[in-house]
């Protein structure tokens, strides 16, 4: 069309393909050069950039728009189309540097964000593992904690007669992807759980649920591994003897709101009036176990809460400065012990 109206106005079809030419031409450079980054000297800056589930190109572009990271939203449909990445663009959580051209992004979002890896620590509770994961755009906030487990009691026989999954999320570094299903997130910790814990645990399967409590309070209460086996058989002489376990941790994780790392310092030191206030988790003024695991225990408090050691110890402190737990067979020196290790600390 562009040719006939030229030829029209009398000049050659040579001149005219030539016109035609040099607009292509110009386009063309106007095409690649929108396309360019947005701030090549920005190689060290990084963006953060989600991609939700369910968002189309249009809405992909205006975002990247609207936060800088490319030159020309049309550039960026068109070379979308061009790629034939336009429906192909993957849901998750991205880092993109204004110095990416539009390709290195368009690429980017085609393979999808790379896996993430989430290091689960001893001691942490499902509340904090879900804040990990939630932050990290693998699942939406409250999904973990939420999660209706019991449809999995069939997979797991460690999940029967249950009552949260606190406790089932076994320490150790895990691999996910951006904004995976919850039940798969689940499965991948339940599986863990059940490959590393289960067959210390499941010596004691008719009390193994009790055990991983226990398994929770010692992780608490001491780093060293002979010591949690002393403890172990404190917690076991006195719940035999029907006394309170008289345990912090279970009173701070419930005035922490089940958290632990995630709750400041202040909130988790614990005065005379938390140790009165009533509780299913104050082993104070309760007898017995808490009703579910305090945290998440790692191998060697699961090995010391299934292997005691048997004492004559009823009571026991942690020393501030070694950390080790000093171990008392009656109050009065117990007391005296309060005294050298804390009082004078």
């Amino acid at each position: 069309m562009l040719l006939d109206l030229l030829s029209k106005k009398g000049l050659g079809w040579w001149v005219s393909a030539a016109i035609v030419a040099a607009v292509v031409v110009f386009l063309l450079i106007r095409f690649v050069a929108a396309l360019q980054p947005v701030n090549r000297e920005a190689v060290d800056v990084k963006v953060e950039f989600i991609i939700e589930k369910g968002e189309g190109l249009r809405e992909i572009t205006a975002a990247l728009d609207r936060r800088k990271l490319i030159k020309s939203p049309t550039a960026f449909k068109i070379y979308s189309f061009l790629r034939g990445a336009a429906h192909i663009l993957k849901p998750g959580f991205y880092r993109i540097s204004p110095a990416w051209s539009t390709a290195q992004i368009v690429r980017t979002f085609v393979y999808g964000p790379p896996d993430t890896l989430i290091v689960v620590a001893e001691g942490e509770t499902l509340k904090d593992v879900d804040y990990k994961l939630s932050q990290e755009g693998i699942i939406r906030t409250g999904e973990l904690v939420s999660f209706d487990w019991q449809i999995l009691e069939k997979d797991y026989p460690f999940l029967e007669n249950i009552k949260t999954l606190e406790g089932f999320i076994f320490p150790d570094t895990y691999k996910f992807s951006q904004f995976s299903p919850v039940e798969v997130v689940a499965r991948k910790f339940l599986d863990n759980f059940q490959k590393n814990a289960w067959p210390l645990l499941s010596r004691e399967f008719a009390n193994h649920y009790a055990s991983l409590i226990v398994a929770s309070l010692i992780e608490k209460e001491a780093p060293f591994h002979n010591d949690r086996r002393v403890i172990a058989g404190v917690i076991y002489r006195r719940l035999k003897l029907k006394m309170p376990l008289q345990i912090d941790a279970a009173t701070a994780y419930d005035k922490c709101g089940q958290k632990f790392f995630t709750c400041d310092s202040r909130t988790r030191r614990l005065s005379r009036d938390d140790l009165l206030v009533k509780g299913s988790f104050n082993t104070y003024l309760n007898k017995g176990l808490p009703p579910t695991p305090i945290a998440n225990p790692g191998r060697s408090a699961i090995e010391a809460a299934v292997s005691p050691q048997s004492t004559n110890y009823l009571y026991y402190l942690s020393n501030p400065q070694t950390r080790r737990t000093i171990f008392s067979a009656t109050l009065d020196e117990h007391n005296l012990n309060r005294v050298k290790y804390l009082l004078n600390n």
